[in-house]
């Protein structure tokens, strides 16, 4: 997680390969908790995760 968290130690064409997977198996656990408050949360946290990750992507470029 370190080296995740760590601009300088990662390369964009690195963010996108850690980035491209990370939302798949995000989704994917979403998509098995289906709908009701854990889902409706899930869906809210993952949201802002991603858009802190895209934020972050985006510094880099």
């Amino acid at each position: 997680m370190k080296a995740i968290n760590n601009n300088n130690a990662i390369s964009p064409a690195t963010g996108i390969i850690i980035m491209v997977p990370t939302i798949i198996i995000l989704t994917a656990i979403i998509m098995s908790w289906g709908t009701g408050i854990t889902g409706h949360l899930s869906k809210h946290i993952v949201f802002a995760f991603t858009s802190v990750r895209l934020i972050r992507f985006n510094d880099l470029l």
